[in-house]
Formats: C-alpha cells, structure tokens, sequence
C-alpha cells in the first residue's frame, strides 16, 4: 500500500489549526483594566471615580485612556461634582497649606511637573513620590504619575470638563459594549449600592456573578462551538453556554434533572434563563473531551469538536476540521483499535500499522487526517460535516 500522502492540506490551512486552547473561568480581576470604564458624563473631558482610584479620559464619548491616580484621604476628601479645568500650569510652585515658603519646581516639589486644577485649590497633578499613586493619601488633590499627567495635560485646555464621582458598585462598559459589574472599595466608608440592585435594572438575575472582592466582573459573554454561534450567560461569575445545540452537536445524551444538566450520564452544572437551559461550559467541554477556549478580551468561548465513532459506539469528540479533511487524534484512535505508533522524522511523522501517516500538533496532542489512519489500518471510515465513523471491513 503507498503512503498516504497530504492531498491538498495547505501549511496555511495547518497554521491557521495550531491554536492553544486554554480553560479559564471568568472571574473578577483587581486591575484597572484598559477600554473600560463608566459612562461618561461628558462626552470630551475627564471623568475620576474616586472608589476607583481612576482617571478616565474620553473624546466623543470613546474612553481613549485610564490611569491609576491616587486620591484625598477620608479626613481630606476629593470633592465630588462636576468642574472645569480653572488653571494649568507646567512645573508649578507649591504652596504649602500649612504655610512656609514655597517649593521650587524640582524634584522635592509634591506638584511634579504639571497642575491642572479644577476647584480652587483642588486639580490634578504629578508628585515626588510615584508610591502613593493609587492610594488614599492625599489632600484632596487627585495624583498620577509624572508621564500620565503630562500626557493629560496636553489632551486637556482651560475650560475642560472634570466630574468626580464617588461610585463604589456601578457598571462600566468595555469594548463592544460588553457590561461589567465593577466593585471598588467604600473607601470613605458612605456605603454602596447592593450589586444585586444594579443587575436587577439592567434584568439580569443575582446570580449572573458572585462577588468575592474588588474588581470587574464581566456580565455580557459570547460562544461558539466549532464556528457555529450559541447562546451564552454569565452564571454564578462563569460562562454557561446552551445545553441542548450542544448536546445534538456532540452526539451526546442529554437529560435535565434536580438543577442539573447529565451528559452521557455525567453531571454539569445548570441554569434556566428566560426558558432556555444552560449548562457550565467548561466542564460540559471537559467531560466531553471538546476543546475549551476563553478569550477574555473578547468575552468570548469556543467549543470545538467532532465526534469519532468506531463501530457505531463514540470513542472521542477531538476530531477537527481542516479544509477538505478531518484531523483526529492518532494516539487516541489507534489505542482503541489496538494499534501501535512509532514516531519517525522528530514527530512529523508516524508510522502506524506497518504505514507513515502525517503527524499535525496541535496543543501538544498529535493529530492526523482522517483517511491516512483509516487507510494505514485498513478501517473503513466516513465523514461528514458533523462526525468521522470508522469501521472494519
């Protein structure tokens, strides 16, 4: 019998299979991500949210950038309200409020190099000690690192708008506007609104998320399973994706029972969102042996797989499509026909009864068409867009 040879399967085609598909839950993150943040009062001007310890700066209503900021303490508070940039000044003095000479421009003076105030003595400023820049540590005065303000100070002219807040529990929008549930700490202690509340006015129940602390907890979430777009929800702070397109797809047995979803007689975690069944996403994929993969900036997952049948009984759902052909894993096959693999040019190639078949990586799991295998163990096999079923003559 020849070798099988690749009949056409482009190295394009290849490069574009060689994914890493990495499992993660969606959970909050105490960061001050980039490309998201409250709505804006104004669609050009500052915005600061003092929970937030940061500075947002839109342009048209598009938040171009944010910035960690240090702000007033609780006994010397950063006033909230809406202002307009009242003076600007590069490498001011500083007039200490308990009197005493001024401080020279240098690097002892607190002000850094640019000022930007907005309430009497209040503004925005760079400082002498980078530390203390996402703290509460201040007079009053909003703080940032020296680049950041000097970056600010250009995009900003007298006039401006500035509007500080004081938001611990509020939502912010990312890209696409994907909604995030955003949790700061109360750190003047006026206390916050129940998340619960907020979910309620945008008709999402308590239990999209749990909250454990600070941070962004993501509301809105997509999915596909291999291409095909699905309905998703964040449940209990995890993407759940719909049970029953899943289930068809993967040729697996579905049965919904005590809250719970049971593929193939395993258990999955499950949700009911206006009469749709949702199951946990992750694990259906695990317990499925279907590929999992979470791009958060996106908010998005993709399910892949294709069921592989031998003899009418399924043996693996790893099987992906490539083009004209379908890849399955060779050692996952061959193991349950009982063959050997020998690897042959640095894993390139293997060799599997008797026959060379190519050898594609992909997540570090060895990968090869179909028809090879089929051909290099004298099986039968049939596929179709939604499965490969090999079978003995």
């Amino acid at each position: 019998m020849a070798p099988w040879h690749w009949r056409g399967l482009a190295a394009a085609t290849v490069a574009a299979l060689v994914l890493t598909w990495a499992g993660a839950a969606a959970a909050a993150q105490e960061t001050r991500p980039q490309g998201i943040g409250p709505v804006p009062p104004e669609p050009t001007g500052i915005l600061v949210n003092v929970p937030a310890r940061t500075l947002y700066w839109y342009e048209d209503g598009e938040l171009i950038r944010s910035f960690p900021v240090g702000v007033g303490t609780a006994s010397t508070q950063t006033p909230s309200g809406r202002y307009r940039v009242e003076t600007m000044a590069v490498d001011p003095w500083w007039l200490p409020p308990s009197g005493g000479p001024p401080v020279l421009p240098g690097p002892s003076n607190p002000l850094g190099t640019r000022w930007i105030g907005f309430r009497g003595g209040y503004g925005i400023h760079g400082n002498n000690n980078p530390a203390s820049v996402g703290g509460v540590v201040s007079l009053g005065c909003v703080r940032m690192y020296g680049p950041d303000v000097e970056w600010l100070y250009e995009q900003v002219q007298i006039g401006t708008p500035v509007t500080v807040i004081y938001e611990p529990v509020l939502i912010e929008y990312g890209p696409g506007g994907r909604r995030h549930l955003a949790v700061y700490p109360d750190v003047y202690g006026k206390g916050r609104p129940e998340p619960a509340q907020l979910l309620a006015e945008l008709g999402l129940p308590a239990d999209t998320v749990e909250v454990t602390g600070p941070g962004h907890y993501l509301l809105d979430v997509t999915a596909d399973l291999s291409g095909r777009p699905l309905k998703a929800v964040m449940h209990r702070s995890r993407p759940y994706i719909e049970a029953r397109p899943v289930a068809e797809q993967l040729h697996a047995s579905l049965r919904w029972d005590a809250g719970q979803v049971w593929l193939d007689g395993k258990a999955v975690p499950a949700a009911v969102r206006d009469g749709v069944l949702y199951m946990d996403a992750e694990m259906a994929a695990r317990l499925l042996g279907a590929a999992y993969r979470w791009q958060e900036e996106r908010g998005h997952f993709s399910l892949q797989g294709v069921p592989i049948y031998l003899n009418g009984r399924v043996i693996s759902r790893r099987a992906v499509g490539a083009g004209r052909h379908v890849l399955v894993p060779l050692q996952e096959v061959a193991e349950q026909v009982g063959a050997r693999v020998e690897w042959e040019a640095a894993g390139s190639l293997a060799r599997v009864g008797g026959h060379s078949v190519p050898v594609i990586q992909l997540d570090g799991t060895a990968y090869t068409p179909a028809a090879a295998l089929g051909e290099s163990l004298n099986l039968r096999v049939y596929t179709t867009a939604g499965a490969v079923a090999f079978g003995y003559p």
